[in-house]
C-alpha cells in the first residue's frame, strides 16, 4: 500500500537506474505537471533495514521532478522490504509496459544487468526476456555479443522452466557438434537490413560471427527466359458488338492469345487459362457449329454482327 515518506531519505546514488541516462526534458515537464497541482503515481521504494534508508527502483524522472519543486513535501511511494540488490532487480522491470518509453539502449543495458544479477546470472534467456520485458532472441543476441567481448562470463548451466517443470541446463551440450562456418555473419545474414539487425533492432558493426538466429541471404534467381515453339501467331478474338443504341459502335472486352500453330493441345491449355473453362466450352460448341456447316451455304449464326 502507498504512503508518504520523506522524499530526502530516499537514495538514487545505490546502481539501481537501469537507464544509460535520465531525460531532462522529461523531468522539466513533470516538474511543471507538479506545480499545476496534477498527481503523478506513486513511486518504488525498497526498505534495507540493515542500513534504515530507502533505496529507489522505479520513478527516478518522477523523484527527480519533486525534488525540483516540493523537495520539502513528502512523495508518494509504494515501500518494499529489501535491500539494493532487490531494488535493482525489481527496476530492470520497470517502465516494460508504461511510463517513459525505454531506448534500445536503455532495453540493452537492462538485459546485461540482469545477465549478472545474483537472481538472473542462470536464468534462461526466455526467462530474463520476460522479466525485462524484450524478447527472447534479443536476449539472446545481447548474450552472445557479451559474452564474445567478455563483458559477462559464459555459464556453465542455465535454470529451464519447460513444461511446468524446472531443471538445470548444461549450456556447453546445447548445440553440441555444430560448427559455425567462417564465412557466415552479418553481412551474410538476411536479418541484417542496412546497418541494423532485424532480429535485436541494434546496429552491427563490425558484424559478429553467426548465431544461432542466422538466416542466409537466398541467392538471386536469375530470370527464366520464355521461349515460346515456333510458328507462334497472334490471333485476335473479338466478341460479338452489342446492340443496345449507347454502345452501338462500341466492341466488348478483347483479348489477345499466342496460339501455336503446330501443336494444339498446348493452344487449348492456353485458350483455357486466358477464357476460363466455362466460356472456352461455349466456344467449342460454336466450333462444332461451324465445323457441320456446308461452307457458306448453311449459317449456323444467321444475323450476327461481323
Amino acid at each position: 500500500m502507498a504512503s508518504k515518506i520523506d522524499p530526502r531519505k530516499i537514495r538514487t546514488d545505490c546502481g539501481t537506474q537501469s537507464r544509460i541516462e535520465m531525460n531532462e526534458a522529461v523531468i522539466a515537464e513533470y516538474a511543471e505537471a507538479m506545480e499545476r497541482g496534477e498527481e503523478f503515481p506513486a513511486i518504488e521504494v525498497f526498505f534495507d533495514e540493515c542500513d534504515d534508508s530507502f533505496i529507489l527502483a522505479d520513478g527516478f524522472h518522477r523523484h527527480a521532478a519533486h525534488m525540483r519543486v516540493k523537495p520539502n513535501d513528502p512523495i508518494l511511494a509504494e515501500q518494499r522490504i529489501g535491500t539494493v540488490e532487490d531494488a535493482l532487480w525489481a527496476s530492470l522491470a520497470a517502465n516494460k509496459s508504461h511510463g517513459l518509453h525505454r531506448s534500445n539502449a536503455d532495453k540493452r543495458n537492462a538485459v546485461k544487468l540482469a545477465m549478472v544479477h545474483p537472481k538472473g546470472c542462470e536464468l534462461s534467456d526466455r526467462q530474463i526476456g520476460k522479466h525485462v520485458g524484450v524478447d527472447h532472441k534479443t536476449v539472446a543476441v545481447i548474450r552472445r555479443d557479451a559474452e564474445l567481448s567478455g563483458e559477462i562470463p559464459q555459464i556453465q548451466t542455465r535454470t529451464v522452466q519447460r513444461g511446468g517443470q524446472t531443471y538445470q541446463q548444461n549450456t556447453t551440450q546445447v548445440g553440441k557438434g555444430k560448427k559455425s562456418r567462417p564465412d557466415r555473419n552479418c553481412g551474410t545474414c538476411a536479418n541484417l537490413q542496412g546497418d541494423y539487425c532485424q532480429i535485436d533492432h541494434e546496429g552491427q558493426a563490425p558484424w559478429t560471427p553467426a548465431c544461432d538466429l542466422f538466416t542466409p541471404i537466398p541467392p538471386e534467381r536469375e530470370e527464366e527466359e520464355i521461349v515460346k515453339p515456333q510458328n507462334y501467331r497472334i490471333v485476335e478474338l473479338k466478341a460479338k458488338r452489342s446492340r443496345h443504341p449507347q454502345r452501338k459502335n462500341k466492341p466488348r472486352n478483347t483479348v489477345c492469345v499466342d496460339v501455336p500453330l503446330d501443336n494444339a493441345p498446348l493452344a487449348a491449355v492456353e485458350l483455357r487459362t486466358l477464357l476460363g473453362e466455362e466460356y472456352l466450352a461455349e466456344c467449342f460448341i460454336a466450333v462444332r457449329m461451324l465445323l457441320r456447316a456446308d461452307n457458306n451455304s448453311d449459317d449456323p449464326f444467321p444475323g450476327l454482327d461481323r
